[in-house]
Parts: structure tokens; C-alpha cells; sequence
């Protein structure tokens, strides 16, 4: 067996120092914690039993150890003095606080497993994401809308204004290509301000009121993020 000594427990939140009431080793002497007073009742002796469990005896008397009341695995059953008698109620095992994984261990299933998009509670049209859908060692994580930078980021459009003749009949203008949406530039401008909608008021004029008001559609689809 290895013996070592354990001069006492001191409680981290109260700063007191676990105690037998009333100073004599006895059965059934109730443990509790109390101010620091150099006494044996708040002194104890760690034997490590062949099973790795440890034995805390009494340095009052090494007959007497820390004991679960009547054996019973319960919330708020009482911790006591007791004589020895070898059973797992007088069997401990000393873990290492861990105040990160006790915080785990008590928000376990906040989450369930899955695949989520986490959203901010700023603005909930963005998420946590990945610059450029970047797969690299290194990229960028920011705050953004993510599912933009595959529904927008490829789209063109093509458009051919138009104008009516006097004679009622139409002509057109040369093709024009409204630019490759670039994610990343839009993604913080509004609506009224993005760069793509102003390129698209000055390439649609002479188009009538109708196929403006589609255009007009089109491009807003693509800037503002779904609701």
C-alpha cells in the first residue's frame, strides 16, 4: 500500500477546512467544513487500496475513515466518520478539477448532432462562415451570409435594352452584360447603394416600365437575402 499524508481539504469556494464535529473519532461523527484551526480532526491520511481507490483515514485514529452514510448513492445522502470496514461506501477516487470540462459535462445536448447554419442574434440573415467556401488550412473565418456565396456569386445577367420607334416598332441597343455578382462586395451594401443595382439603372434605360420593373425584380432577388 502507499500511505501518504494529507494534512487537509480546503474547500475552494468557503476557504474552510473539511472537519470531523467535535474533535473525537467515532462512529457516526458527522463531517463538516470549518475555519483552519491545526487540528487532527482536520488532518487526514490517503491509503490507496490494491484496486486504485483510495482510503481517507483519520489521523485521530487510523481505525476511522471517510464514510458514505448507509451505503446509499444518493443526491445529498451525508458524508460521516466511520470505523474501517473495507467497503466501496469508504472507497473514493481523487479527480482532478477541470472547471472547462465540468462546463462541458453540464451543457452535454445543448446541440444535438447535425448540420447547422449558426446564426447571429445581431441579425439572423448572417452566419459563421467560411471566406470563399475555402476548404485551406488558414481561411478566414467571418461574419456573412454564406449561402449568398453559392446562389449569387456565379449568376450573370444579360439584358438587351430596347426602344420603341415611332412607328410602334421596337429596336434594340447592343447586348450588354450586367457584371458577374461578387459576393463578397455586396454582401454589406444596401440595396438602394449596391453598385450592382446603380450599373443596372444606367444599362436598362429605354427599357419600358414593365421590363424595368422585372429587371428591377431580378436584381434585387439577388442582392437582398432571404427573409
Amino acid at each position: 500500500m502507499i500511505i501518504r499524508i494529507m494534512w487537509f481539504w480546503k474547500n475552494k469556494n468557503s476557504g474552510k477546512i473539511l472537519s470531523i464535529n467535535g474533535g473525537s473519532a467515532k462512529n457516526s461523527a458527522n463531517i463538516e467544513q470549518r475555519d483552519y484551526k491545526d487540528e487532527k480532526s482536520q488532518k487526514w491520511i490517503a491509503v490507496k487500496q490494491t484496486n486504485g481507490r483510495i482510503v481517507f483515514l483519520s489521523t485521530l485514529d487510523a481505525d476511522y475513515c471517510i464514510d458514505l452514510q448507509a451505503a446509499i448513492a444518493a443526491n445529498e445522502s451525508n458524508i460521516q466518520l466511520y470505523s474501517k470496514n473495507d467497503t466501496l461506501a469508504q472507497q473514493w477516487k481523487a479527480v482532478k478539477y477541470n472547471p472547462i470540462q465540468e462546463l462541458a459535462d453540464q451543457n452535454w445536448g445543448v446541440i444535438s448532432d447535425g448540420e447547422y447554419r449558426i446564426k447571429s442574434a445581431l441579425n439572423e440573415k448572417y452566419i459563421i462562415d467560411v471566406r470563399w467556401a475555402s476548404k485551406d488550412n488558414g481561411a478566414n473565418i467571418h461574419w456573412g451570409r454564406g449561402w449568398m456565396a453559392f446562389c449569387v456569386s456565379l449568376v450573370e445577367f444579360k439584358v438587351s435594352a430596347f426602344k420603341e420607334n415611332k412607328s410602334g416598332s421596337l429596336s434594340t441597343r447592343e447586348p450588354l452584360i450586367l457584371i458577374m455578382i461578387d459576393y463578397f462586395q455586396v454582401v454589406n451594401e444596401t440595396f438602394d447603394e449596391s453598385h450592382l443595382w446603380n450599373k443596372s439603372n444606367r444599362l436598362a434605360k429605354g427599357v419600358d416600365y414593365d421590363g424595368q420593373k422585372m429587371l428591377n425584380d431580378i436584381v434585387r432577388a439577388a442582392i437582398q437575402p432571404a427573409a
